[in-house]
């Protein structure tokens, strides 16, 4: 195969994949690549470009096959829109594989817990193209696989990620005792009334009128429609508030998109999960960790299981933050699972946001055009976008006693 002659993007050059080679060999000399290859996703991501690479090599002679190497490409996005939105977040998940997650590593190897939170990160570029390389764990070989997107998670897919997700923001609390200035970039919210947010959260809003004008059509709702209206108006500014942190509260680095399509598991034969990875870190944010519980509760896990399970959850999840803080020697007061629990009350917006901009299109049924700028359009394909969302039997099960719960908590006041 010759490789020098295929199409590629300008920065998959030769001694980018030997660079990623080098890398995921750990140095070693004794290697040779035998080919390798790129090609763009045909459904390409909300936040980046993403690409699909393979590396063929061989460490041995007498292997000629080679053995495969699969690898995530994202690259900073060409389209104006979310080049905008992510022009400052798209950095932050650089830092994250760059700075942070080395030092998880290092902690967590401190307390002899050789625990993985993230696939491997092979290169981060900001010049001239800025991009990250990682090793692609859907891939065959890799083992790894996403939850049905559509049904949602089950107790212990739920409980492998808050298990991660405990450990992520525990070691986050003691990287930030340690290297307060690693953590500066991500004290400016991702979710705020900036100029370069407005094409961003401006989702909140259209999302509210797309579920408006379903129940606007549900007899006896007249009410819940009255009380969309005014959400719609909002949301928005409900939302900013969920982000705001405070100096003397419980704060931790956020991953702020935990949902099933961010996280992978590596199951064991009886299905249930031996392994569990967070992906997609761009959206990484400074502040309570309820923002992270209440969007993953109420944007992805099984409605069941959250009604039934969360306060045994969320016992987990503390355990989890209170050794791995006990044994990093913290010198600052562990949080309480009461603690936890009030975090979760105070930013229990999040879920409202979750719910009903987050889960209806995880659950909507596939689509030809899943553009995220027809999505917000005005125009008739705007609007059939998000009737196909809104519209759909199952998200409606699944809302509509959840709007009563809402209401009740005051969250459309």
């Amino acid at each position: 195969m010759n490789n020098e002659s295929e199409c590629f993007p300008a920065w998959a050059t030769r001694d980018f994949f030997e660079e990623i080679l080098q890398n995921y060999l750990s140095g070693s000399q004794n290697h040779k690549m035998l080919s390798y290859s790129v090609k763009s996703s045909q459904s390409a991501g909300y936040a980046s470009d993403m690409f699909f690479g393979e590396i063929k090599y061989t460490t041995k002679e007498s292997d000629a096959e080679g053995q495969p190497l699969s690898i995530i490409i994202k690259v900073k996005p060409v389209s104006e829109m979310r080049r905008t939105v992510l022009n400052t977040m798209y950095s932050r998940e650089i830092i994250i594989y760059r700075d942070i997650l080395p030092q998880i590593r290092r902690l967590l190897n401190e307390i002899a817990l050789p625990t993985e939170i993230a696939p491997r990160c092979f290169i981060t570029k900001n010049s001239p193209t800025t991009l990250l390389a990682l090793e692609n764990l859907s891939a065959p070989q890799m083992g790894y696989s996403f939850a049905d997107r559509r049904k949602g998670l089950d107790f212990n897919q739920t409980k492998g990620i808050l298990g991660k997700l405990a450990t992520f923001h525990a070691c986050s609390i003691i990287i930030n005792e340690r290297y307060p200035h690693l953590f500066v970039p991500f004290h400016n919210p991702t979710i705020s009334h900036h100029p370069d947010q407005e094409n961003f959260v401006i989702f909140f809003q259209v999302g509210v009128r797309g579920l408006l004008a379903e129940v606007s059509t549900w007899e006896g709702h007249e009410e819940m429609t009255r009380k969309l209206t005014k959400l719609e108006a909002t949301i928005v500014d409900k939302g900013v508030d969920v982000y705001k942190w405070h100096k003397n509260t419980l704060n931790v680095l956020n991953h702020n998109d935990v949902w099933t399509s961010n996280v992978i598991f590596k199951n064991n034969k009886d299905g249930t999960p031996e392994d569990t990875l967070l992906l997609d870190y761009q959206l990484c944010n400074w502040g309570s960790p309820g923002i992270d519980l209440n969007f993953l509760f109420y944007g992805s896990v099984q409605d069941h299981v959250r009604r039934r399970m969360l306060p045994q959850l969320l016992q987990f999840y503390h355990s989890v933050m209170a050794e791995i803080l006990t044994k990093l020697k913290y010198s600052g007061k562990i949080p309480s699972h009461d603690d936890i629990v009030n975090e979760m009350t105070k930013t229990g917006f999040h879920g409202v946001n979750a719910a009903l901009c987050l889960r209806p299109m995880a659950m909507m049924p596939p689509r030809d055009n899943m553009k995220m700028e027809s999505f917000l359009g005005d125009d008739a394909e705007g609007v059939a976008f998000r009737k196909h969302v809104y519209g759909n039997p199952d998200y409606r099960e699944f809302i509509e006693p959840l709007l009563q719960e809402f209401d009740e908590l005051g969250y459309f006041d």
